[in-house]
């Protein structure tokens, strides 16, 4: 599968030819992210700028999964619970107030109370524990990582480590080590931090070459 700003493109033939899913449902598809569902491997989901589109048939055709999301701005990330592939959490560009999580594989969704930290400027990124699903991290962008061991009932601003305040950083990508959940990885716009305590704090694994 390719995620384009045209839609999303799928090749049969080892890439030497693509062709356009059917049934996009959305008038401008743009793909920010894909997931798989890991005990379903043809139920796949993707998230765009108008939304969450999910594929039933291994990415041949796609619908519009977010019914019920009320926040604002198109599907920044998404997170599929490992341990309950049923359960799915999503973050949106522009709802500051919430996170949003399906427990039905994204036919229903309620949101999650969130507040933006000083300076943020988005939720960008979601990651799961594979070993602990009720604990989360989020980036937001310009201010640092959040995260929740009780499934955002709480949340910790984590900074430790990680770029200062920047109204232009982006937190583009965060992944946990599925054999050793402890260490967390982030991917922002100025470089790549690695945590081995859970977030707690962050060092440097490749910074950009074009940052001080």
């Amino acid at each position: 599968l390719a995620g384009t700003v045209y839609g999303i493109y799928r090749t049969a033939n080892g890439a030497a030819r693509w062709e356009k899913a059917e049934g996009q449902g959305y008038t401008d598809p743009w793909v920010f992210r894909f997931a798989t569902d890991p005990v379903r491997p043809q139920v796949l989901y993707a998230a765009c700028l108008e939304g969450l589109l999910k594929s039933s048939d291994g990415g041949r055709t796609w619908a519009p999964s977010d019914d019920g999301i009320q926040g604002k701005g198109g599907v920044t990330d998404l997170a599929i619970n490992s341990q309950d592939p049923r359960t799915i959490y999503v973050t949106l560009a522009r709802d500051f107030e919430y996170i949003w999580r399906s427990t039905d594989s994204g036919a229903t969704w309620t949101p999650i109370p969130i507040s933006m930290p000083e300076g943020g400027v988005g939720y960008e990124s979601v990651a799961i524990d594979p070993s602990d699903p009720d604990t989360l991290y989020i980036g937001v962008g310009s201010a640092g990582i959040l995260k929740t061991t009780d499934a955002g009932a709480t949340w910790t601003l984590l900074k430790n480590g990680l770029p200062p305040f920047d109204y232009s950083l982006l937190y583009e990508d965060l992944e946990v080590d599925p054999q050793s959940p402890r260490t967390v990885y982030a991917a922002t716009s100025v470089g790549v931090y690695r945590s081995a305590d859970a977030g707690a704090t962050q060092t440097v694994v490749w910074l950009h070459p074009d940052c001080p």
